[in-house]
C-alpha cells in the first residue's frame, strides 16, 4: 500500500521551522529589540518638540492594536469558525471575566508606559541610564505578584535576587546623585518613583493578562482588547491631565498634545513596533521552545545594552556614569539569580532523606 504524502499548509511548515530555532537565539533577538526600542523612546523625549507622557502612551498603542486585532481576526476567528463547538452560559461568563481582566491590564499597561516616558522626560539626557534599572524590577514584581495572587511557588532564590537588585538600585541612585553632569536634569530623582510606578503597572498588567488567559481568552484577542482599552484610558487621562492640572482640555488643547513633528511620531511608532511587536514576538517564541530559566537571564541584560546603544547612537550627552552602569549590572545579576539560582546552587538534601 503506497503512502500518500499529505501536503501541509505553508503556515504550518513555517511555524514548524521557526520552532526548531533554539530559544536562546529568539531571546537574543528579543534582547536586541528591547534595547533598540528603548533608544527610540529616549530619542523621542530628547526632541525639542517632545510629547507629553500620556500622549506618547496613546500613540504607541496604535500600531499594537492594529497588529493584535489583525492577527486575531485572521487566525483566531478563522480557527474558531472551522471548529464546531458550543459554549455554555458558564463558559461565556468565565470568558467575559477574562476579557474584563485584559481591559484592566491595558489600562495598567498604558499608565505604566506614560510613567516610563515621564521618567525619561524628567531626567534629561540621562533618562535611560537612570530609569531602566528601576523599570526592570517589573519582572521581579510580576514574580512576587504571581506568588501572592496566582498561588505560584516562591523560592529562596527570589528573595536573594530581590536583595541583590535592591543593592544595585541603591548604587544607581547614589552614583547618579554624586556625579556632576551638565546633561543631568536637576529633577532627575523623580525618575525613581516614576520608574518604579511603571514597573508596578507593567507587573500588574502581566498578572491580569495571565489571569485573563486562564479564563479562556486567546492571547491575540486579549492583546487587542488590552491595548485598545489602554489607549482609550491613556487618552481620557490625557484629556484631564494633559496640562498637569485636573482640568478638562478643550479640543484645541487636545490637538496640541498630538501636534508633534514627523520625527517624533516616527520615533514613537518605531519604538512601539520594535518593543510591542517584534521584541514581544521573539520573547513569545523563546518561551515556547525553551524553559524560562534558560532564556530569561539573557533578556535581563537588555537595559545595560540599551544604555550603551543610547550612548553610541544619541551621543556623549547620554554617556553613562561608570559606577551607575556597574550598579545597573548588579540589578541585572539579581534578576538573573532568581532564574538560575536553583541550577547553580541546588538545594542540599537533609540527613536521612534521599534526594530526588
Amino acid at each position: 500500500m503506497e503512502s500518500k504524502n499529505v501536503k501541509q499548509p505553508s503556515t504550518v511548515n513555517l511555524f514548524t521551522r521557526l520552532e526548531q530555532v533554539p530559544g536562546q537565539v529568539w531571546m537574543t533577538l528579543a534582547m536586541l529589540s528591547f534595547a533598540a526600542g528603548n533608544v527610540y523612546d529616549q530619542a523621542a523625549t530628547q526632541n525639542i518638540n517632545r510629547p507629553g507622557a500620556l500622549a506618547a502612551a496613546t500613540i504607541q498603542a496604535i500600531p499594537i492594536v492594529i497588529y493584535a486585532l489583525s492577527i486575531y481576526l485572521i487566525v483566531v476567528r478563522r480557527r474558531r469558525s472551522s471548529a464546531a463547538h458550543v459554549e455554555t452560559t458558564e463558559i461565556k461568563r468565565y470568558r467575559g471575566q477574562g476579557r474584563r481582566l485584559f481591559m484592566l491590564a491595558g489600562v495598567f499597561t498604558q499608565i505604566g508606559t506614560a510613567a516610563f516616558f515621564q521618567a525619561l522626560i524628567v531626567s534629561g539626557f540621562q533618562g535611560l541610564n537612570i530609569t531602566l534599572p528601576f523599570v526592570q524590577t517589573w519582572e521581579l514584581l510580576a514574580i512576587i505578584m504571581g506568588v501572592l495572587f496566582l498561588k505560584e511557588k516562591a523560592t529562596r532564590y527570589i528573595y536573594a535576587g530581590m536583595i541583590i537588585m535592591v543593592i544595585g538600585l541603591a548604587g544607581v541612585a547614589i552614583a547618579t546623585h554624586s556625579q556632576e553632569n551638565p546633561f543631568l536634569s536637576p529633577d532627575w530623582w523623580w525618575a525613581i518613583p516614576f520608574g518604579l510606578s511603571a514597573a508596578f503597572c507593567w507587573a500588574s498588567a502581566a498578572i491580569l493578562a495571565r489571569a485573563g488567559m486562564n479564563r479562556g481568552v486567546s492571547a491575540f484577542g486579549g492583546l487587542s482588547l488590552q491595548y485598545f482599552a489602554g489607549a482609550i484610558g491613556a487618552f481620557l487621562l490625557m484629556c484631564v491631565l494633559g496640562d498637569g492640572k485636573f482640568q478638562l482640555l478643550t479640543f484645541n488643547e487636545i490637538g496640541q498634545q498630538f501636534n508633534l513633528s514627523e520625527q517624533v511620531w516616527l520615533y514613537l511608532l518605531g519604538g512601539a513596533i520594535i518593543n510591542g511587536i517584534l521584541a514581544t514576538g521573539f520573547l513569545t517564541f523563546a518561551l515556547r521552545v525553551a524553559p524560562a530559566y534558560k532564556v530569561l537571564p539573557i533578556n535581563a541584560v537588555y537595559p545595560a545594552l540599551a544604555v550603551l546603544l543610547g550612548w553610541l547612537v544619541l551621543g556623549d550627552r547620554n554617556r553613562p556614569d561608570l559606577w551607575a552602569f556597574l550598579s545597573l549590572l548588579v540589578v541585572a545579576a539579581g534578576l538573573i539569580f532568581t532564574q538560575v539560582g536553583p541550577i547553580i546552587l541546588p538545594a542540599r538534601s537533609r540527613p536521612g532523606i534521599a534526594r530526588k
